[in-house]
């Protein structure tokens, strides 16, 4: 059963912190390389070790801190729909942060129910606001208010002007899990069978990070700092050593609009780079 009444409720404040070699393990796992020593190395002479402001989504935890608040629901039923973050100022590479998860809303749809939250989170040290990671999450087969009508955001018609390709590895999914996530979906072939794919799945957060990553890398080279939000849909999994082909276009200076595709199929979109300096394709 789900707690509708409890939309606008909040968690208790809870407390995280990382190190670089987190940093460093996450940025690994989304797919950066040794072409990206930013991202990669710690002591390199000259280059400062930088964090994706993707890996906000991660900081921000899970659906743990306020599932009491939404309600029971067997966990097959879960599945992750969307990620967008607002980033106040660039994203330590170290660091501890206090957050409150807040429930914003659970909408019906004609096969289950749309919940989204968001996780504040503010610098532990100087108590300033430091990133907002909204997250969307489809519940199967749950709901009991009317069916919503409203159209899921989409670029699929857009005009796209740049196309970008990235790879992702076999052992990706693997990597990647020691981030956290160690959900046996992304592991486990006789799991993924039972859940109708034909192996281990890469995880949603991965595959829009490896985008986000890729877009983010055209246009801002090094400095990954200057990215003050980014969001996209999850709309198809990805399997592992599979390769990605990026759809991007400009909307204005400062910002950029992209979709992912492995051959003619969508894997991510509605997807969207914002930044605080200009920037071109």
């Amino acid at each position: 059963m789900l707690h509708y009444n409890n939309v606008g409720a909040s968690s208790e404040p809870w407390s995280t912190n990382w190190t670089t070699d987190d940093t460093l393990l996450y940025n690994l796992a989304v797919g950066a390389g040794p072409h990206d020593l930013h991202l990669v190395t710690e002591n390199s002479h000259g280059v400062e070790l930088m964090a994706l402001p993707s890996f906000a989504a991660v900081l921000g935890g899970s659906l743990r801190p306020v599932k009491h608040l939404v309600g029971e629901f067997p966990s097959p039923a879960i599945v992750f729909a969307g990620q967008r973050v607002e980033l106040f100022a660039a994203l330590p590479a170290e660091g501890q942060i206090d957050v409150t998860t807040t429930v914003v809303s659970m909408t019906d749809r004609s096969t289950g129910v749309v919940l989204e939250t968001v996780a504040a989170a503010r610098d532990h040290a100087s108590g300033a606001p430091l990133f907002n990671s909204h997250s969307s999450y489809f519940l199967r087969g749950l709901g009991t208010l009317p069916t919503s009508n409203a159209k899921r955001q989409s670029e699929t018609d857009r005009s796209w002007v740049t196309r970008l390709t990235t790879s992702t590895r076999e052992d990706q999914a693997l990597l990647y899990r020691l981030c956290g996530d160690r959900n046996p979906l992304h592991s486990d072939p006789t799991f993924a069978n039972r859940a109708g794919f034909d192996r281990p799945i890469l995880h949603g957060l991965c595959t829009w990070a490896t985008v986000a990553r890729t877009v983010i890398s055209r246009v801002l080279d090094t400095d990954v700092g200057a990215v003050s939000e980014i969001d996209g849909q999850f709309r198809s999994p990805v399997y592992p050593g599979e390769s990605i082909d990026i759809d991007t276009a400009q909307v204005d200076a400062c910002e950029l609009v992209y979709r992912a595709r492995v051959g003619d199929r969508v894997v991510v979109d509605g997807g969207r780079v914002r930044t605080t300096r200009e920037v071109k394709l």
